[in-house]
């Protein structure tokens, strides 16, 4: 049975040249990611300013009898919402950009592990990644059957499978560009990315 997990292990799992390539990837890809950020941060807080600016021309105007209470009360709460709204799309601007990423680095350093520990001689650990990898784990006919979750399963349906079986050759391939690809904000739930179809 040990022997069953460890090839399933090695089968699921990113090496550490893959791994580690794929994570060079992601390096790139918040580098990028930052600067995009920035420049969006930037702008929202010079869209704050803006109201700011225009909150105290109101008020200026509001005191020179250039208009009245009424008026002034309703353009100073519709600049006040107007606010709160760019200070919630700073907030979120900040916390995307931070955390946008995590998931798929999480998930690569966790592949590699486990590609680690399909290769020592810990039985219980080996077992252990097998039930963070699927679910409904069976031996049937002498080989383990089961059901890979999230990215687990982009590695293990990979179209290099049957060849990776053979020859286990570490370098970046297809199921490498597969879940390098960023996931957008509706892919994220449950973590299921995207297959890239660009050229490489």
């Amino acid at each position: 049975m040990t022997e069953l997990v460890t090839e399933t292990l090695k089968d699921i799992s990113l090496c550490k040249d893959d791994a580690n390539w794929m994570l060079k990837r992601l390096r790139r890809q918040q580098v990028k990611d930052r600067k995009l950020a920035d420049q969006a941060i930037a702008s929202i807080r010079e869209n704050i300013a803006d109201i700011d600016r225009q909150t105290q021309r109101l008020q200026t105007a509001y005191l020179n009898e250039v208009v009245s209470l009424e008026e002034f009360r309703s353009a100073k709460t519709n600049l006040v919402a107007k606010r709160a709204k760019l200070k919630e799309n700073l907030t979120q601007a900040d916390r995307d950009e931070a955390t946008r990423l995590e998931p798929v680095e999480k998930f690569i350093k966790a592949s590699r592990d486990s590609f680690s520990a399909a290769f020592g001689t810990n039985a219980a650990e080996k077992r252990d990644w097998l039930k963070k990898a699927g679910s409904n784990r069976q031996v049937l006919s002498g080989v383990l059957v089961f059901e890979p979750r999230g990215a687990w399963k982009i590695v293990a349906t990979s179209t290099l499978l049957a060849n990776r079986r053979q020859v286990r050759q570490c370098e970046p391939d297809a199921y490498s560009r597969e879940l390098v690809k960023v996931p957008s904000k509706a892919e994220r739930v449950g973590f299921e990315p995207t297959v890239d179809r660009s050229p490489h």
